[in-house]
């Protein structure tokens, strides 16, 4: 880190929140002739943006601005409100981001400068983006793709396959994702752009981690580590530790995720980044969620949250709300999880996240359920599902098909259960998603064991299982077998035993025996084998897998 570096970021912890204090004191720190002080609150913008200090980012580049118009330098005036764009899209603010990208827009049209318009529309497409827009995110990002051919800019054309690809991998068009983020990847290969190379490699694991091919997503994952390595980028290498974590995340190995995030997170705490240490936080909690260690999981995601009011991020202060909203849920404290929730959806809908809120209206609608408001639950599952469509989320919108279905079985509308869950069934087919396949195969699975139709739950039952094994998901393995080994308990014993036993090993095998995820999971298995259970035991122990499966959902 050079001597200014130091002096600014020095004097950035001291007046974090005190703005204009630190803006007075850089004008005394640094003597430059005051036609060139615009450029000073550019740099110092830059530098502070680069170590997360988004809101004093935000204050010198609005400092810098006025040097500029004083100077009437409408190149650097336009800069600074790109730049600025850049710190509101940080911040979660989408909308103020596009504001700013349009300013910046203006005067670029008005000057002929091409290569940066071409970025404004980038910036829209990402704002957009963020919004949930995803139509008009890739009509801008398709705007700026055809201006960077156009200039001949083969490195801002790379960068707009990568983002048309991100857009496309959101709706759960995850051919058209893999078809741009290849595209994206033969420029980076031909420009020798070993960094653009690693975050291809990257994007592309995550494509196919969401069509449930996680070997494959692992072997990406690597490769852009091993690229990443390679060049020295550790902020890079910090992501794909935080995605390999996802992978064996969803793949039910808790154990293996939680030892990447903690190398993700050793890695971003060294360099210093905030904004990504917030992030890995929030995914630790949901890891020692899904290991059954709810307050150790309340604990990262409160860790989290510090972190983003600390750099004024409200899109991840929104999401660490709603992550403590399920954990409390988890814990069966459901009015505390209602309240999360609700916080998390007031921010949610004040800066546009129509992501967040969609999620926020699943959480509302499980805390609902377990407390037995069924007809709620299902109200907040419809508002959840009406965003999805909205904004073309085929992946979410089966998610919210699954919840319905669930719903809907509680309710002993059986019938209509299946017509939820046959939805959901036929947009994973339709989108590739072995994963979520899988997922409604168990419970249809589940809805015909309601129905009394034993053979059909049963051959549901092993579609799913054969799928979770192709797959390699040992989490959604054990879960099936559970409910195989329930579902057969009064008609074969010896096969529900071996199921039971089979579960068993798979708990062992992913290490998580001694959290209390997985003592439960072993008590439920031990159950089943004793094979003398009580209606009221089967009935507890059907909603206790069924709980599984929402938290993976």
């Amino acid at each position: 880190m050079d001597e200014t570096t130091k002096i600014i970021l020095q004097s950035a912890e001291i007046y974090k929140d005190n703005p204009d204090e630190f803006i007075e004191l850089m004008e005394i720190s640094f003597s430059v002739p005051e036609n060139k002080k615009g450029d000073l609150f550019l740099d110092v913008g830059i530098r502070l943006f680069n170590n997360s200090y988004f809101r004093l980012a935000l204050a010198s580049w609005e400092h810098a601005i006025g040097y500029f118009i004083q100077n009437k330098n409408k190149v650097l005036e336009s800069a600074c409100y790109g730049n600025i764009g850049n710190v509101y899209h940080s911040l979660g603010d989408f909308k103020k981001s596009i504001e700013f990208y349009e300013k910046s827009l203006e005067i670029n049209k008005s000057i002929g400068n091409k290569m940066e318009e071409s970025k404004c529309y980038q910036g829209w497409g990402i704002g957009y983006y963020g919004l949930g827009g995803f139509k008009k995110a890739v009509m801008y990002h398709e705007k700026s793709l055809k201006i960077y051919k156009e200039i001949g800019d083969k490195a801002g054309e790379s960068a707009s396959y990568g983002n048309l690809g991100a857009v496309y991998f959101s709706l759960g068009d995850f051919k058209k994702a893999i078809k741009y983020n290849k595209k994206y990847l033969e420029i980076a290969k031909s420009r020798g752009d070993m960094a653009g190379e690693s975050k291809c490699y990257g994007n592309l694991g995550s494509v196919y981690l969401s069509l449930g091919d996680f070997k494959k997503a692992i072997e990406l994952y690597e490769k852009s580590l091993e690229i990443d390595n390679d060049i020295g980028d550790k902020s890079g290498a910090s992501s794909c530790y935080g995605n390999l974590g996802t992978a064996y995340f969803s793949l039910g190995n808790f154990r293996k995720a939680v030892a990447y995030h903690e190398k993700s997170l050793k890695i971003y705490k060294e360099i210093g980044d905030r904004a990504g240490e917030s992030v890995v936080y929030m995914n630790l909690g949901n890891d020692y969620s899904n290991l059954g260690d709810f307050n150790k999981a309340i604990e990262f995601h409160e860790k989290s949250l510090k972190i983003s009011k600390d750099i004024g991020d409200r899109a991840g202060e929104s999401k660490c709300y709603a992550n403590l909203g399920n954990a409390y849920d988890n814990l069966g404290d459901f009015n505390k999880a209602i309240e999360f929730h609700e916080r998390s959806l007031e921010i949610a809908k004040d800066i546009g996240y129509k992501s967040v809120e969609s999620s926020n209206y699943i959480g509302l609608g499980n805390s609902y359920q377990n407390l037995g408001d069924f007809n709620k639950a299902i109200e907040f599952y419809e508002k959840s599902l009406k965003i999805k469509k909205d904004i073309g989320d085929k992946a979410g919108e089966s998610d919210c098909y699954i919840n319905l279905g669930m719903s809907y079985n509680t309710l002993g509308d059986i019938n209509k259960a299946i017509e939820f869950h046959e939805k959901s069934l036929e947009i994973s087919k339709e989108i590739g998603d072995k994963s979520g396949e899988s997922k409604c195969y168990q419970v249809l699975g589940i809805d015909y064991n309601s129905l009394g139709d034993f053979n059909k739950a049963i051959e549901s039952y092993k579609k799913s299982l054969g799928i979770y094994k192709d797959i390699g998901d040992k989490y959604g393995e054990i879960a099936t077998r559970l409910n195989m080994g329930l579902l057969v308990i009064d008609k074969d014993k010896n096969r529900a035993k071996k199921e039971s036993w089979e579960a068993k090993k798979l708990i062992k095998e992913i290490g998580i025996e001694n959290f209390p995820s997985g003592r439960k999971m072993l008590k439920t298995a031990d159950k089943i084998i004793s094979g003398d259970l009580s209606e009221k035991e089967k009935e507890d122990i059907e909603g206790y897998i069924s709980k599984l499966m929402v938290q993976k959902i």
